[in-house]
């Protein structure tokens, strides 16, 4: 039993170091060496210059190719690289457009008489244009009791009214005899129209007519020079062409008449 457990002891220690294996250097671990990639940190230590400070900026390889490039290249070049392109949104801009006074205004869309400045048809007395200025801002029912005025009172009766209004305001009243007071807004949508036409301004938006004024109109309308017949004769066309029911419902759309045709002929 001693022996045996001699034995054990033995095999238990540890081996010893051969004396021939302790001369021999032991490698090391060392981190694998790569080749430099581009756009890699480079950082190179000048043993001989002072130590670089903290607020000094350490230059990267691709910003020193940089700024070499900016350096040879024109301040202009550069603010033109730099500087941010806006897009222009054609419906920010201004909407209004220069009118030939000449052409037939009762051809016009409801988008172009929208476009037009009053300020500018009053400068060139363009009447007709006035009208339809005015007419465009009615509201719908409004629009509607001119239309139904020209297509079923007809022009003598209109034009009557027309009178009759004007001495009815020339003499401070508010109604007319043998008119039904529910009537009266009716009738004055139309009159107004007409003040706006003799007037050349939007009369329905103000200011109103003096009575000095409203004097002129009526004498005017007894020698014949006010022309209610022509302005009559004005709405009724514009009604069926520029404020039609189906222009009503595209307003955006030109006319048939601004519309270009462009041949293909070569003739």
């Amino acid at each position: 039993m001693e022996l045996a457990g001699w034995m054990k002891d033995i095999y238990q220690l540890p081996p010893v170091a051969n004396s021939d294996e302790k001369d021999e250097p032991q490698p090391h671990d060392y981190p694998p060496v790569h080749p430099s990639q581009p756009g890699a940190f480079v950082e190179i230590i000048d043993l001989g210059s002072p130590s670089v400070s903290s607020g000094d900026e350490v230059v990267m390889p691709g910003d020193a190719a940089d700024i070499r490039r900016r350096s040879s290249t024109p301040d202009s070049i550069i603010t033109e690289s730099v500087e941010p392109i806006i897009a222009t949104h054609p419906e920010l801009i201004s909407a209004a457009i220069p009118v030939n006074h000449t052409d037939e205004s009762q051809l016009a869309s409801i988008s172009t008489i929208r476009r037009c400045l009053l300020a500018d048809l009053i400068e060139y007395s363009d009447r007709k244009r006035v009208v339809s200025k005015a007419i465009s801002k009615l509201r719908a029912d409004d629009r509607e009791l001119i239309r139904n005025r020209v297509q079923l009172i007809g022009k003598m009766a209109s034009t009557r009214e027309i009178t009759a209004c004007v001495d009815m305001l020339w003499s401070g009243e508010s109604k007319l005899r043998g008119v039904l007071p529910r009537d009266m807004p009716k009738i004055l949508v139309f009159v107004n129209l007409f003040l706006s036409w003799w007037f050349c301004r939007d009369y329905l938006k103000g200011p109103k007519a003096s009575k000095a004024d409203l004097a002129d109109l009526k004498l005017s309308i007894e020698d014949g020079s006010a022309k209610m017949d022509v302005f009559y004769d004005y709405v009724h066309t514009v009604m069926g062409t520029t404020f039609s029911e189906k222009a009503l419902q595209h307003p955006e759309r030109p006319s048939q008449a601004e519309i270009i045709e462009i041949s293909d002929d070569d003739d």
